[in-house]
């Protein structure tokens, strides 16, 4: 029973945004463990100078850091209706969208594999990002007072 005076608040969370964040941390794994098989497979086959695999390498492994970081962000902001943590993983998928287009066009030697891989990112990052902002929105229109 709800007294009279008790309000029940609505839930702002989104269920688009968290399957996408579902979806997005499988592919997380993935897309890392495929990009240090590929520079494994890279340095084998091609001529890669050692100073260029270190750095896409490290590259790699900043890259999980910071989109891990996001994903936690944005899970934890869409549960909690947090406009704070939503804004901070959406700043946040704005290198790992650098990252992308730079998997895609600046590595050493880019392969279809890489090309392939990175758009799917790059498609799955962008609607993430774009249903974050609709999520936002809404929840920030919805803690104003009119």
């Amino acid at each position: 029973m709800l007294n009279e005076g008790s309000l029940l608040k609505q839930s702002q969370s989104s269920l688009p945004v968290q399957v996408l964040i579902f979806f997005n941390w499988h592919f997380l794994g993935f897309f890392f463990f495929i990009n240090l098989g590929l520079f494994t497979y890279k340095s084998a086959k091609y001529y890669y100078p050692s100073t260029y695999l270190g750095w896409d390498i490290a590259i790699d492994f900043l890259y999980l850091i910071v989109e891990s970081t996001r994903l936690l962000l944005a899970s934890k902001a869409n549960k909690t209706s947090s406009v704070s943590a939503m804004t901070a993983s959406m700043m946040l998928g704005i290198p790992i969208l650098v990252a992308h287009s730079y998997y895609i066009t600046l590595q050493t030697y880019v392969l279809r594999v890489d090309v392939v891989i990175n758009a799917i990112a790059f498609i799955l990052v962008g609607l993430e990002m774009i249903v974050c902002g609709l999520t936002l929105s809404q929840i920030f229109l919805a803690s104003r007072k009119f």
